[in-house]
């Protein structure tokens, strides 16, 4: 599990008051020196993402966050409070935690709040217990019964009991636990087509490309990988059709150009989107490619740096392609990693890349925004089906 990417781990986040113990609680998780301790408050500035194997929940991204603050209104203020809420966007389940010595929990309703209103699973950890009696029920009245725990983070009481509430209130399916599982069944063939030169480092290969191959093998079926050169003779000697072709958004068109009629035809990217996101909204959003004129801006979200050394589809051929669409030149900006603009009314649509570093909860959380301001939200693979008239074609009424 220790390859297990960032985007299929649970993602749990401590939030809480500067100097409450949170860098201490994650060291005593971790089993390790992960994240900076101090005694003086404010220590951690920005947030810290720690993957681990943590027992009995498996693979998980720790997250340690800069302390909540009532000067939210200053400019450095105004930046944690940000960096809070995008922290939230990828949080899974929330370790909230608490002194029982404070007599006023407004801070930390008001977070809590932002916690509630994201539907994200909270776990109320009370810290310093030490050697002296904690009653927890004044913070219990005041926080809809969460589930509480009381610790020592820096003498490491209580903390394999933490471990097991985790598992407890961990989200039961935090992304959806197949890619391709009702799609296939024991004993089918799945061709996965690739371009000749991927783009990926030699003996690699993309990180969707593992994830999808190591799902058709626990559904028991066959998986084969060929380049595009050699689909055709492929085809040519298997005794049997594949049931599943799965291909870049480039090699579309030759794909389903290729492919035997009993074939189902997908892509990488369409796969992504129905296992991460809500591929309903997905389709509609590429539809909108349709209402585009010339001088509309349009945004491009890349989830890692990965599109900037690479040069792929978002920084080349999908611009020209919608360029044409259009019929003249179109305003697109691109941001990457956590960049994402708050307000996203200046946008005829948001083009989001595969998303395969990024969680289900992150990318719906963007899909949310947009839609919440009514702009239009879908990713490369789908507009790039749509512009070339074979949407029907990779999305059968199986992949809904």
């Amino acid at each position: 599990m220790s390859k297990t990417t960032s985007g299929n781990r649970l993602h749990v986040a401590l939030f809480g008051r500067k100097n409450i113990g949170k860098s201490t609680l994650l060291n005593a998780l971790a089993g390790a020196s992960a994240s900076a301790v101090a005694d003086s408050p404010g220590t951690t500035q920005e947030p810290l993402f720690y993957p681990m194997e943590l027992d009995p929940v498996g693979p998980v991204v720790l997250i340690d966050t800069a302390g909540f603050e009532d000067n939210e209104h200053t400019e450095l203020g105004g930046i944690r409070s940000r960096k809070l809420l995008e922290v939230m966007d990828q949080t899974d389940l929330a370790l909230l935690m608490f002194m029982d010595t404070n007599e006023d929990y407004t801070l930390e309703k008001r977070w809590y709040k932002e916690l509630a209103n994201r539907h994200i699973p909270v776990l109320g950890i009370i810290n310093r217990i030490d050697d002296r009696y904690v009653d927890a029920e004044p913070i219990r009245v005041q926080f809809d019964e969460i589930p509480l725990v009381k610790i020592s983070a820096s003498n490491r009481v209580n903390i394999n009991r933490v471990r097991q509430s985790i598992r407890r209130t961990a989200p039961f399916e935090f992304e959806r636990n197949t890619i391709v599982g009702d799609l296939v069944k024991p004993r089918d063939l799945v061709l996965l087509v690739t371009e000749d030169e991927m783009k990926a480092p030699r003996f690699r290969l993309p990180n969707i490309h593992s994830q999808i191959i190591r799902d058709i093998l626990d559904q028991g079926a066959a998986s084969l990988s060929v380049t595009e050169t050699e689909l055709v003779p492929t085809l040519g000697y298997l005794n049997k059709a594949p049931e599943l072709i799965i291909t870049d958004p480039e090699l579309l068109e030759a794909v389903c150009a290729a492919a035997p009629p009993s074939s189902t035809v997908t892509t990488f990217s369409l796969l992504l989107a129905r296992q991460k996101g809500n591929l309903q909204l997905l389709i509609d959003g590429a539809k909108a490619v349709d209402s585009l004129k010339p001088g509309d801006r349009v945004l491009i979200a890349e989830a890692c740096k990965v599109h900037e050394t690479q040069g792929e589809t978002s920084r080349s051929l999908l611009p020209e392609q919608l360029h044409r669409k259009a019929g003249g030149a179109l305003l697109i900006d691109v941001v990457s990693g956590l960049d994402f603009p708050a307000d996203l009314t200046p946008y005829k649509m948001v083009l989001h890349c595969n998303a395969c570093s990024f969680s289900r909860k992150q990318l719906m959380a963007r899909m949310a925004k947009s839609e919440a301001q009514r702009v239009p939200f879908t990713n490369y693979g789908l507009v790039s089906a749509y512009l070339k008239g074979l949407l029907d074609r990779t999305c059968p009424e199986v992949v809904y």
